[in-house]
């Protein structure tokens, strides 16, 4: 146990610059919040990738005019690696146009993760990453059917006395 606190106390403090491309005339109340829901998406992104919490800073700030241009042609720079864990790229932002439903799960199995991360108390650490786990296995109708049922059996059983 003194191994791993040393080993923990011995870790650099990541630093992620992340600029976003918020859709919008102007810095304002549309932009803002879509600017940090997707800062807040990346931070967890990079939290699973380092296996260790990374902090959102308070305020998502506005670009300067003069980094704009090079942000633009960074863009389709192929040297810029995306997000990886142990070579599995991690860049998930292309499902929230293809399919909506998978990027909501994928989304929050990362906030879920996240969020485990940062428990102070195991138990809920567990159930937050059974969530995860759980956001991770693919929609099939016939799982809806199944846990509707199984849920409705389940508090049939609870009104009448025996959950069991």
């Amino acid at each position: 146990m003194q191994e791993q606190a040393f080993i923990a106390l011995s870790l650099p403090t990541p630093i992620v610059d992340v600029y976003v491309a918020a859709p919008g005339p102007i810095h304002g109340p549309f932009t803002n919040p879509n600017a940090h829901a997707v800062a807040e998406v990346v931070a967890a992104i990079c939290t699973f990738a380092l296996g260790r919490p990374v902090n959102l800073p308070p305020t998502v700030w506005l670009a300067q005019d003069e980094m704009l241009a090079d942000l633009e042609s960074r863009k389709t720079e192929t040297s810029i690696l995306t997000f990886a864990r142990k070579g599995k790229p991690l860049e998930i932002f292309h499902l929230a146009f293809l399919d909506r439903h998978s990027w909501d799960h994928v989304r929050g199995a990362v906030l879920s993760y996240d969020a485990a991360l940062r428990q102070q108390r195991e138990q809920v650490a567990v159930i937050l990453c059974v969530a995860a786990d759980c956001l991770t296995n693919p929609f099939q109708p016939w799982k809806a059917e199944r846990l509707t049922t199984r849920l409705h059996q389940f508090l049939q059983r609870v009104d009448a006395g025996s959950p069991r």
